[in-house]
């Protein structure tokens, strides 16, 4: 137990200094809170900023992330940024959570179907059907919480439109 603490914890101290840069306490003036949904106004859409968010994991090169739109959730899209990818998903699936976050997506739900494809489909192996569960109760999530000009975003995503046809197929396949 003390070896895995020891192999775990200088990510653990990476993540938690990691967070503390990117997520800065936000006023809760700026936005109000309503069905455990942070809700934006107007002023906060309206300003778009533009951050680099650069990543690296041990005895590889730096992946940069450049995240630009509203402050709000270009500080939420950060945050889950840095934390899917210290856990180990792929640069390619961080890209994606970033733009379904952009698109206004519920930050987590997107971490968690990230998360779950990130598992699902194991190398010469079947299908995880625990993180198939995982994956399409979060994408359903994602949709149920969106509202309308997020499905509309997310609707023209290839990659939000393409995990939601693997996960139907799959779906057919489940007796």
């Amino acid at each position: 137990m003390n070896a895995l603490l020891l192999k775990i914890l200088p990510t653990l101290v990476y993540f938690s200094v990691l967070l503390s840069v990117i997520s800065p306490v936000q006023s809760q003036s700026n936005s109000t809170i309503e069905n455990n949904k942070t809700e934006e106004s107007k002023t906060e859409i309206s300003e778009t900023i533009k951050r680099e968010l650069s990543l690296k994991r041990p005895n590889q090169e730096a992946d940069v992330f450049v995240i630009s739109g509203p402050k709000q959730r270009v500080d939420k899209a950060a945050s889950l940024g840095a934390t899917i990818y210290v856990i180990g998903v792929n640069k390619k699936a961080v890209n994606s959570a970033i733009e379904f976050v952009l698109a206004g997506a519920d930050p987590e739900s997107v971490g968690d179907l990230m998360l779950a494809m990130n598992g699902l489909l194991p190398k010469n192996q079947s299908a995880n059907i625990t993180k198939f569960n995982q994956a399409l109760e979060s994408y359903n999530k994602i949709i149920d919480l969106a509202d309308e000009d997020t499905l509309q975003s997310l609707e023209n995503n290839p990659t939000f439109v393409a995990i939601g046809k693997l996960l139907q197929e799959m779906r057919k396949a489940i007796p």
